[in-house]
């Protein structure tokens, strides 16, 4: 089974993948490990995260052209934050966790619904809780 994708509407549906080549791509640009990634992700990170998933369908896309798509189209940060972090749990989910079901659409002006966990003893869903930090103009 393949890495699932997360589709993000901005200008034009999108897909989010935190694949191999996007996690290699995302430390070399910030100096974060993976493992460095919590509850307290900052703006930066979050745009950068966002930026190397959507280089996998448009390599040419700069951070700048990134952060323009959001501002324009984007209803509210906490859907592009949910639309991340979905992605980011995604590719380190287990076959048990996500069953062959299509991913969540997440569009502008539409809140998201909660993903269910199927293993035992979960909560049931996931939630994104990360905070913002002030951005950096640099990559």
């Amino acid at each position: 089974m393949s890495i699932p994708f997360i589709m993000l509407t901005l200008d034009r549906p999108r897909r989010l993948r935190f694949g191999m080549s996007s996690m290699l791509e995302f430390e070399s640009v910030t100096g974060l490990k993976l493992r460095d990634l919590d509850e307290n992700l900052s703006m930066d990170a979050t745009a950068k995260l966002l930026w190397v998933m959507l280089r996998q369908d448009e390599p040419g896309l700069t951070l700048e052209q990134v952060c323009h798509l959001v501002d324009e189209h984007a209803a509210s940060l906490t859907d592009i934050i949910t639309a991340v972090s979905t992605a980011v749990a995604a590719a380190f989910s287990t076959g048990d966790e996500r069953p062959n079901a299509p991913t969540p659409d997440i569009k502008p002006g539409r809140k998201p619904s909660p993903r269910r966990s199927t293993s035992p003893g979960s909560s049931g869903s996931e939630s994104a809780s990360w905070g913002c930090c002030r951005t950096s103009s640099g990559v």
